[in-house]
């Protein structure tokens, strides 16, 4: 029976985080048609432009403080960092080009063990996750505030066990059950009083093909 019990432990734990794998692709990529609204397809989420002459699958220094211009600023206490794990070697080697932080490394990689995140960028916290696009694709950097995302839960995840269907031939069935949606707080992004760039709780930056 502790066998048993052990297998079934198993079971929920690798289901429960291939639901997580799910609800976390859907929140970031998610199209809103019979799936939650994800953060690359929001009307709210700010696309920025490459710089000019900018080489194919590149993150450089000006892409990052473009997006960050665009954070709505009563936002930037929440806003987090999520890059695809290509992206490693460059932002490791991205410094402040000028001024007196000329040559500072611009990431910052966590150094307490206790840290669930990778490091931070201009003091946010950044997460490395494959469910970023490629380096060179849309949205393989986001900067996003989470509290503007909002997550819906109609049921708590509900697992079961069965061997009605394949009683005659010993075998067993295992399901987990959940439902949520998602979609941004933001429909749109804003305009400030002062200024004439949009702001929002979501920035990406654009292909670099």
């Amino acid at each position: 029976m502790g066998h048993i019990q052990t297998f079934e432990r198993q079971m929920i734990d690798a289901m429960s985080k291939s639901v997580t794998f799910g609800f976390d692709e859907a929140f970031i990529r998610g199209t809103g048609v019979g799936q939650p609204l994800g953060i690359l397809n929001a009307p709210a989420t700010i696309s920025v432009a490459k710089e000019s002459g900018q080489a194919a699958d590149t993150i450089v220094f000006e892409n990052i403080v473009n997006m960050w211009s665009r954070l709505a600023p009563s936002l930037v206490n929440d806003a987090i960092w999520i890059v695809n794990p290509e992206a490693l070697p460059q932002l490791l080697t991205m410094s402040f080009p000028t001024g007196a932080a000329n040559g500072t490394p611009l990431f910052l990689p966590s150094q307490a063990i206790a840290d669930k995140h990778a490091g931070s960028i201009f003091g946010r916290p950044l997460f490395f996750s494959e469910k970023a696009s490629a380096i060179g694709d849309q949205g393989d950097l986001i900067l996003v505030a989470p509290s503007q995302y909002i997550i819906g839960l109609r049921l708590d995840a509900a697992f079961a066990r069965s061997n009605a269907p394949g009683f005659m031939s010993d075998v067993e069935n295992f399901r987990l059950v959940t439902r949520a949606e998602g979609l941004p707080a933001m429909n749109s992004a804003i305009t400030p009083r002062y200024g004439t760039n949009t702001l929002s709780y979501a920035c990406v930056l654009d292909d670099r093909a």
